[in-house]
């Protein structure tokens, strides 16, 4: 919702590019998209200039991205506080995390060996 609200009304959206931007799997991308249609916060609609383009909107764009994502506004106030250096600690740190959980969810889909 965040994306979409911030990209505008006038901008072109599609499923690639959210899928693109929240670095999700094609099929979970379609899923987000489908959930939030039926949900009624989105609508899709072919792009008038290429048929197999589908183009996805927001119903309300008036919508506030705060109050959809609150999270996100609280964690985009904490990190404007952190100094330069500050921040490249914690990125490093939250990059240290990710490896750490992509290795160990690696390790858990991994076959058995016996």
């Amino acid at each position: 919702m965040r994306f979409l609200a911030e990209s505008g009304q006038t901008s072109e959206v599609t499923a690639t590019m959210i899928v693109a931007a929240l670095r999700l799997a094609a099929p979970s991308g379609t899923a987000l998209v489908d959930r939030l249609r039926s949900r009624g916060l989105v609508r899709v609609a072919r792009s008038p200039d290429d048929r197999r383009k589908k183009i996805v909107r927001l119903v309300d764009d008036t919508v506030n991205p705060d109050d959809v994502d609150p999270l996100t506004t609280a964690l985009r106030a904490i990190a404007s506080g952190l100094t330069l250096g500050d921040a490249h600690i914690v990125a490093g740190f939250l990059q240290q995390v990710l490896v750490a959980i992509a290795h160990a969810d690696e390790t858990a889909s991994a076959p058995a060996l016996t």
